[in-house]
């Protein structure tokens, strides 16, 4: 069985009601404020924030209680200041690991991530909920999932089959009733880490590894409505060193991509954005430069066209979390 560290949740009302998510501590100009969350059980994990109603929030995570598998879902609700609105518990001890959500736009959200298969669950503003659904593939875990133009969902991951993992993608209605799934093989392994949608069609962001022996090679794939590729490319930050894409986001007809890469120059694991566009083409990288290993966990893109990113730094003196 897995174990984790009790996590705080640290959470910064930045610019203007922007809210981000992050654990550990913060290097920031100013914190709004911030809340420890404890559900009383040995573990709590928080993964991912989503807007609900009357500008509240979301977050998704899940819960380790008493027993074989006892992970469940663990949703809270939050106001603007932090407090709990309410927290609930979701997956009867199946063990239900939550890693994405996306608002549904009538004050719930849709929360998937790693269970004994696909799966979606809805829920509404009071916790309640509204629907579960499966997909049958067994070894799948959910990274990321977005609401989509047709007001329906899709959602990306990976599924373990004879290798290490292969990259996965589902779409599904309104309703959570399956529309399509892709597998999409590698050599030896293939993971989505992120997915954006482009007027009528769909970028997935990840990682592929060719064999047990090569390095992570930044990867990204190109979907049409139906899930079927237009294109595949492979991308390096620093040549025959291992790099991976984690967070995507289009916006002003380019692709924004974060992640993580290693410079072996330096020595050191280092943040970096990628602009692409929408040929797959790399218009300029921008590296994060810091003192230690630094790994993205996310990034958004403002409307004035900045970028505010989130990080975990290694040091000989711990873990932090790093904000910019």
């Amino acid at each position: 069985m897995k174990s984790y560290k009790k996590i705080i949740f640290l959470f910064a009302a930045v610019l203007a009601g922007m809210i981000l998510f992050m654990s550990s501590s913060a290097y920031a100009q100013a914190t709004t404020w911030q809340r420890l969350y404890d559900n009383h059980n040995s573990s709590d994990y928080g993964a991912d924030i989503c807007n609900a109603d009357s500008g509240n929030s979301f977050v998704v995570g899940f819960s380790l209680q008493s027993g074989p598998d006892g992970f469940n879902a663990y949703v809270l609700k939050l106001n603007q200041q932090g407090d709990t609105i309410w927290a609930r518990m979701f997956g009867n001890f199946t063990a239900t690991q939550v890693y994405t959500c996306a608002s549904s736009g009538d004050g719930g959200c849709v929360i998937s991530g790693d269970r004994d298969s696909a799966f979606a669950i809805k829920i509404n503003g009071n916790g309640d909920l509204v629907w579960q659904k499966y997909y049958g593939d067994r070894y799948v875990i959910i990274y990321d999932i977005i609401k989509t133009s047709d007001g329906g969902y899709i959602a990306c991951g990976r599924i373990q089959r004879s290798n290490l993992g292969e990259g996965y993608v589902y779409k599904i209605d309104s309703l959570g009733n399956l529309q399509w799934k892709k597998i999409f093989t590698s050599g030896y392994a293939k993971f989505f880490y992120s997915i954006v949608q482009e007027n009528d069609k769909f970028i997935v962001a990840g990682l592929e590894i060719k064999n047990e022996i090569s390095e992570t090679i930044c990867f990204l794939v190109k979907l049409n409505l139906n899930g079927d590729s237009m294109w595949e490319k492979m991308y390096s930050v620093f040549p025959d060193f291992a790099s991976s894409f984690l967070r995507i986001d289009f916006s002003r007809n380019k692709y924004n991509i974060a992640g993580s890469a290693f410079d072996f120059v330096k020595g050191y694991t280092r943040t970096f954005v990628m602009r692409i566009d929408t040929s797959g083409n790399v218009l300029d990288t921008i590296i994060m430069h810091y003192y230690a290993h630094e790994y993205l966990k996310d990034f958004k893109v403002t409307e004035n066209n900045r970028y505010i990113i989130t990080s975990t730094i290694d040091t000989l003196k711990g873990t932090y979390s790093r904000v910019y």
